[in-house]
């Protein structure tokens, strides 16, 4: 669809919007092959630690259950400046 470059920064993610781009003409002359791929007993281990889990605290009622929401976005900018 499209080479996007980008040698500074990994990783990298692009979008495009759809049909943006021409759709390319059929060509039933094109096979797919499929391909086995087996990961490494290495690379399928964690670097990760887990060094303490804690429990956000139910001391508030949940979003779901609430009777009146109020919520707001960066148009409020501080507290003292909102109407």
């Amino acid at each position: 669809m499209a080479t996007i470059i980008c040698p500074n920064r990994r990783p990298q993610m692009a979008t495009v919007r759809p049909r943006v781009m021409r759709k390319p003409a059929f060509d039933s002359q094109l096979q797919g092959v499929v391909e086995t791929f087996t990961p490494s007993p290495a690379a399928l281990t964690s670097r990760v630690k887990v060094i303490t889990s804690v429990k956000d605290a139910q001391d508030t009622t949940p979003l779901t259950e609430a009777d009146v929401v109020v919520t707001g976005g960066r148009g409020l900018q501080k507290p003292e400046t909102s109407n």
